[in-house]
């Protein structure tokens, strides 16, 4: 094998040697570029920038009362994550490629097995979700039509706002049926509590534990008080001998009364409603039952209060998406860069046609029969 000169003039020497083939090929390689930019459509982007909402700025404690003051109104990270699953997911692409019809805009027969995956493999070429340095997310989408890239991109926010608010509306809807279940539980607690109460009142003769407790016990000392004075007063007529027995009957009336009265008004073989004995006997009852009635009035109220929170928290419509940087039409093409390639294919053609030159050249002198048949 020669021994070759490794220096820059003999590298310029095998150039200038093959420079008519290196000036085809690189030529050629221009003019396949030109030709491919020159029959490649043009492309436009449009892009949108956007930071996820909090989604505690809508909730009950933001909305009455009781939400930390310093709250963000920007999510974090995990709001951040949630969104980008959303961009990506199925439910967001085979929306805008039904709304749009890309089977037939990107030329796609739909009646074809494999065409759902052909269609949404050619969007995502075209379609590009990131995060970029601010944490904020970017959205752009780049298409033929300069008129519809800017509808698609607005189409994505708002189905994933729609999504976003979907599943916050779910979860809100839960809680209001749960309140609902709780409410109407308690309110046929409440009925039965009512029942109960009514039952009580009408077996001990009780209309209102502390009224009533106050009347039956001033009306049974009157009674006794009463009895006490004409027992005194009849005894004091018997013992005199003048009084005359008219007066003694009445005496002995108005005990008898008196002494039945009470009886009435405190023996427990009354049949009377108004009796303290049976008054006492239901007191502690109908007391309970009514101090447990108002408990249950006051949870009940608690609830409603809530559900009411709850029901204004889902009727309220937040927009999930702060837009910082909102889609707009583009004017100016994003690809293909016609000058660009071509100069860089060009110059790639060269850079290539060289090195096989120089290749070429360094090798000339090696018999390669020799060295293959030496292996």
């Amino acid at each position: 094998m020669t021994n070759h000169k490794e220096s820059l003039l003999d590298v310029l020497k095998a150039l200038y040697q093959w420079k008519v083939p290196i000036i085809i090929t690189t030529a050629l390689a221009g003019l396949v570029a030109v030709i491919y930019c020159l029959v490649t459509p043009n492309y436009y982007k449009s892009t949108a920038t956007f930071y996820p909402a909090n989604p505690r700025i809508a909730s009950r404690g933001a909305l009455f009362g009781g939400a930390d003051e310093a709250l963000d109104f920007f999510g974090g990270t995990d709001e951040t994550n949630r969104m980008l699953n959303m961009a990506h997911s199925p439910e967001v692409i085979n929306y805008i490629v039904d709304k749009y019809d890309l089977y037939a805009h990107y030329d796609i027969d739909s009646t074809e097995l494999e065409a759902p995956h052909y269609v949404m493999e050619d969007f995502l070429k075209l379609y590009k979700v990131k995060k970029n340095a601010e944490d904020a997310i970017e959205i752009s989408i780049e298409d033929t039509d300069r008129e519809k890239t800017a509808d698609m991109v607005w189409a994505v926010l708002g189905k994933i706002n729609e999504i976003n608010n979907r599943l916050t509306k779910s979860n809100q809807r839960s809680i209001l049926s749960s309140f609902k279940k709780r409410i109407a539980d308690k309110q046929t607690e409440y009925s039965t509590s009512t029942d109960s109460i009514g039952v009580l009142r009408s077996k001990y003769g009780i209309v209102s534990v502390e009224s009533q407790e106050e009347f039956l016990t001033t009306l049974v000392v009157k009674a006794e008080s009463a009895l006490a004075s004409n027992r005194a007063r009849l005894k004091a007529a018997r013992k005199s001998g003048t009084v005359p027995q008219d007066t003694i009957y009445k005496f002995e009336s108005n005990v008898q009364s008196l002494e039945g009265q009470l009886f009435e008004l405190t023996s427990p073989k009354s049949k009377s409603n108004i009796n303290l004995d049976k008054f006492n006997k239901g007191r502690e009852k109908v007391t309970l039952l009514s101090l447990r009635q108002e408990a249950i009035a006051d949870e009940i109220s608690f609830l409603r209060d809530r559900y009411f929170q709850y029901q204004t928290v889902y009727d309220t419509e937040v927009y999930s998406l702060y837009i910082t940087e909102p889609p707009i039409t583009p004017v100016v093409r994003s690809r293909p860069r016609r000058t660009l390639t071509v100069l860089s294919v060009g110059m790639l053609a060269f850079i290539l046609s060289s090195l096989g030159v120089l290749i070429l050249n360094y090798y000339k002198d090696v018999n390669w029969r020799e060295v293959v048949s030496s292996e």
